[in-house]
């Protein structure tokens, strides 16, 4: 029997699939999906989608926005422990966002290059931030928590921009 919660976490999870199929289908493995499985011991991710990378999707109502920013963050870097990946990115998506503005924003422990532009004192001011870049704006920003490590967020076109500087996997060349 499922409930709400788990189904509402799956369309999040099949929509994060196709945001990947519409942004960089080059960089997607073949039959990119979501995983079956979720919270296995040794959960390797919510999707495979890029080969050295580990995805863990949160889509949780507004009132709970900083709890999915950090449970993305720290299970992504979890999962790719555990599936020996290279980058580990953490999405959330925006509630009530339309899909023409940022839809998912990218949450992470760790830049794939280290530029960052701006810092917030929540992770709801740090979305709220993102934005209001919008969804092409080359934005970061960094929310530092007492205790914790930070996380950096960003639109997820941002994020695969990064990603594919860090990885040296650029954009294929437009045909003439």
């Amino acid at each position: 029997m499922t409930n709400s919660s788990k189904n509402k976490g799956d369309r999040g999870e099949r929509e994060a699939v196709e945001a990947f199929q519409a942004l960089c289908p080059d960089l997607l493995v073949w039959n990119a999906q979501r995983l079956l499985g979720a919270g296995r011991k040794e959960d390797v991710g919510d999707l495979l989608v890029i080969d050295d990378v580990a995805v863990q999707v949160k889509n949780f109502g507004p009132k709970y926005l900083s709890k999915a920013v950090y449970e993305a963050a720290e299970g992504a870097r979890v999962q790719a422990g555990h599936a020996r990946k290279d980058y580990a990115l953490g999405m959330v998506i925006v509630p009530r966002a339309r899909k023409d503005k940022v839809r998912w924003v990218s949450v992470v422990e760790q830049w794939p290059t280290s530029r960052l532009h701006d810092t917030a004192s929540s992770a709801v001011q740090a979305i709220d931030k993102v934005v209001a870049a919008g969804i092409d704006a080359e934005y970061t920003v960094q929310v530092v928590r007492k205790g914790a490590d930070p996380v950096i967020l960003s639109s997820l076109p941002t994020w695969v921009r990064a990603y594919r500087h860090a990885s040296g996997r650029h954009e294929p060349e437009a045909a003439a």
